[in-house]
């Protein structure tokens, strides 16, 4: 899977890539199961329907996605794997 993420930083405009590889059935359950958590922790704090991409804390959801050996990297290039 991958995501490419257009905005603007400091002003700027800004884009940055993040994909995962592993097998499709780790790609929906276990990005499930970490907005869960996240949730019941209450690390997601908006309320209301939202699309995840406003409301979870994407630096701290990809590491937790990174922890099962899925490999997560960012950038155009799988060998810039996040740990």
């Amino acid at each position: 899977m991958r995501v490419d993420v257009k905005g603007t930083k400091d002003g700027e405009p800004a884009k940055v890539t993040y994909g995962a590889a592993d097998r499709m059935n780790n790609l929906t359950s276990v990005p499930l199961a970490i907005g869960a958590v996240m949730l019941a922790r209450g690390e997601i704090t908006q309320r209301g329907v939202l699309a995840p991409e406003a409301c979870i804390p994407p630096d701290a959801f990809i590491r937790q996605l990174a922890k099962p050996d899925i490999k997560v990297y960012q950038g155009d290039r799988l060998e810039a794997v996040i740990s």
